[in-house]
């Protein structure tokens, strides 16, 4: 389980994001949907809390569905660049551009 990310929180403790850390987040989340314990609505909550965008929550649940239905799923499925070492600080724009994967998914949007 991701550090600052129990499911029984009521409230979202900050907490320094790392591809690992990240990483643990969506690995939770299959688990937790492959035996049904979540929805998928618990899974996007719960991942959104740490910022993760709705491609990688998308492509989870459709592995998970596909698991479901006993048909074959990729051995990966965290993102390939998450896994490579590096740290999410060399990436300049990551804390701009999740800033507005929230309610508001682009700029555009923000500033109407």
């Amino acid at each position: 389980m991701p550090e600052n990310r129990p499911t029984s929180e009521t409230h979202i403790v900050p907490h320094q994001m790392t591809f690992d850390w990240m990483s643990k987040g969506i690995m939770l989340a299959e688990a937790e949907l492959s035996n049904g314990t979540w929805k998928r609505g618990n899974a996007e909550i719960y991942l959104k809390t740490m910022d993760i965008n709705d491609t990688v929550i998308n492509n989870l649940w459709n592995r998970v569905q596909r698991k479901r239905k006993n048909e074959p799923v990729p051995e990966e499925f965290i993102p390939e660049l998450w896994q490579q070492g590096y740290d999410i600080g060399i990436f300049i724009d990551s804390p701009m551009h999740l800033l507005f994967q929230g309610e508001y998914n682009n700029e555009d949007n923000y500033y109407q």
